[in-house]
């Protein structure tokens, strides 16, 4: 019924290019008040060069690739907040992603872990390699210019190389909570009126 959705097992098959399947329920999917759910996706993606070119042109084909990936996740619904983690790995290297959001407090969450994620795989063009690193940001609201609105950020890199060299320990937050906005990072810190 349209009350409720249920989903046994969703796959979409691509021999030899992608893999994916999905599963899980939907209540009450025609009041997005009420809705609710959890949905559980994965799959691996093999080869989707056929992808790029045909909606890239040869200067995008270039800079970025889709290469060999494994996707894991899982999303939940309940009365106006959507949560979720997923997982992706990439040649030996992993990102975790947990995040949230409330549509109708604007709030918002998100954790992220990296652990030598190869960019260069998505990004060959741009000199970048392996990066690590752990993000954190929390906030209220979307506009920056509103006296309510809040948001902290805190960005840890551990390690990302660069034109074959190593970049370690770095870190930059920002909070917006009470004015002014201060910015902070190993190379900078400072206070920016608002």
């Amino acid at each position: 019924t349209m009350s409720l959705l249920d989903i046994k097992e969703l796959s979409v098959s691509m021999p030899h290019r992608a893999e994916m399947t999905m599963g899980g329920y939907l209540k009450n999917i025609l009041n997005a008040d009420k809705m609710s759910g959890n949905i559980n996706i994965g799959g691996e993606i093999k080869n989707v060069d056929f992808v790029e070119t045909a909606f890239l042109d040869a200067d995008m084909q270039e800079m970025l690739n889709v290469p060999p990936l494994t996707l894991d996740g899982d999303v939940s619904m309940r009365a106006g907040e959507i949560a979720g983690v997923l997982q992706a790995i990439a040649d030996n290297g992993r990102l975790a992603l947990d995040a949230k959001w409330n549509g109708r407090g604007e709030e918002y969450g998100m954790t992220m872990a990296v652990d030598s994620f190869p960019i260069d795989l998505f990004l060959p063009t741009m000199g970048l390699g392996a990066l690590t690193a752990d993000v954190e940001v929390s906030g209220k609201e979307y506009d920056p210019m509103s006296p309510t609105c809040t948001l902290d950020a805190d960005v840890l890199l551990k390690q990302l190389i660069y034109k074959g060299k190593a970049y370690h320990n770095a870190r930059a937050w920002a909070n917006l909570a009470n004015r002014p906005v201060l910015i902070n990072s190993p190379l900078r810190h400072q206070s920016v009126p608002m």
